[in-house]
């Protein structure tokens, strides 16, 4: 597998802009984290020179440090991610026609061990994750064979969640398409009662006419809207979080798996014992979050029930109104009285 060694071949066939070289010891930080890398793969502790060479990198982005970070991956058993930053470097125009070519032999040789995804999501503004971990690069993404669980989220839309079987070597199509929350529910607003006006009187005779007032329909009011409305978003929550604290278990599952393995090497198992305990920290976290969730919904859903009831015992009660009149000649005189 080719490994580059050395930066200073590429800078001499002007591949790499040269600079002054600085007197600062922070200048030379990022060439002592490549050749510390370099020195740590040819003694086989791969982890280490992968966390190396990914340092080196973040502080002097080159594509050539790509090509070390991809066949880190493949020897940590991890194709996916070795074809990723492979084909970071295939899509420069660094290296040599030769170095090109073997990198391109890998890709293919990997391609045989990992799975791809054809990502079509609707909306495409919509922000994935894989297993909970890696971010989602629609239209396509190469992750391990085996069972992964796709994660979407966009601002005013659902959440979707699909969990997918991947086979080596094959290439899975996935559409998804995100649904529009619901609109808020109008808050409707009392009407005020129109100004009662008194006709003239035309009977000579005080007249007592009792008159009583049918019941009126009207909307909910505000604070069954709002308690229903609050109600509702912390269900969804919770169902968000459930989902989340179900994948972070079988992830410590999965890793568990791994850390038993007597195939795999003490770097691999580490690694795996690492994220292991990573996944059953949130795994606990989530679960916890979601039980006060689903009391605070239970809660909610006894509100919006009782401000509901008692607004439409209310709105049930009738009312009297008794209204006395009289004629011209005593003087106009209107007594109302609510019963």
């Amino acid at each position: 597998m080719l490994l580059i060694c050395s930066l200073s071949s590429a800078r001499a066939h002007g591949q790499v802009p040269t600079t002054p070289v600085a007197k600062e010891p922070e200048a030379n930080r990022p060439k002592q984290l490549f050749d510390a890398g370099v020195l740590a793969f040819e003694e086989g502790r791969f982890a280490e020179a992968l966390s190396n060479f990914q340092q080196a990198y973040q502080l002097k982005p080159h594509p050539l440090v790509q090509v070390n970070i991809a066949n880190c991956y493949d020897k940590l058993n991890q194709p996916a991610d070795a074809i990723e930053h492979f084909e970071a470097f295939l899509a420069s125009s660094e290296g040599s026609p030769a170095q090109r070519e073997e990198v391109r032999a890998a890709v293919a040789k990997l391609s045989k061990l990992a799975g791809r995804l054809n990502l079509e999501v609707t909306p495409a503004t919509a922000n994935g994750t894989l297993d909970d971990q890696a971010v989602l690069h629609p239209p396509y993404q190469w992750v391990s064979a085996g069972r992964h669980r796709l994660s979407f989220v966009a601002d005013g839309f659902e959440p979707v969640v699909r969990v997918v079987d991947v086979r080596p070597g094959e290439t899975l199509d996935v559409s998804l398409s995100l649904q529009p929350l619901p609109p808020p529910a109008p808050i409707a607003s009392a009407a005020a009662p129109a100004p009662s006006t008194l006709p003239e009187p035309e009977a000579q005779t005080a007249a007592l006419t009792p008159t009583t007032s049918a019941p009126k329909s009207h909307a909910l009011p505000a604070n069954v809207w709002i308690s229903g409305g609050a109600t509702f978003g912390l269900g969804v929550i919770a169902v968000v979080t459930g989902q989340l604290a179900l994948g972070a278990s079988r992830e410590f599952d999965t890793n568990l798996s791994a850390v038993r393995n007597s195939m795999l090497t003490e770097y691999q198992r580490a690694g795996a014992w690492a994220r292991g305990v990573d996944a059953a920290n949130r795994a606990d976290a989530l679960a916890a979050v979601t039980d006060v969730l689903l009391a605070m919904t239970l809660v909610g859903a006894g509100l919006t029930t009782y401000f509901y009831l008692a607004d439409r015992n209310q709105a049930e009660t009738p009312t009297s109104r008794v209204t006395l009149q009289a004629g011209p000649r005593a003087g106009s005189v209107a007594l109302h009285g609510t019963f």
